[in-house]
């Protein structure tokens, strides 16, 4: 994961809402946004 920096996880989430990006640092979170999973309900407190 060194070549991967935040950047690409937070493209993740920025194509969630069109085309899920699926890259190996956000598969997991790619494919729960894509299946319409909040994860900022459950991160909130």
């Amino acid at each position: 994961m060194a070549g991967q920096p935040r950047e690409a996880l937070a493209m993740g989430f920025a194509v969630a809402g069109k085309r899920v990006l699926i890259t190996g640092a956000s598969s997991g979170v790619g494919a729960a946004l894509a299946a319409g999973w909040r994860p900022a309900a459950r991160w909130s407190g």
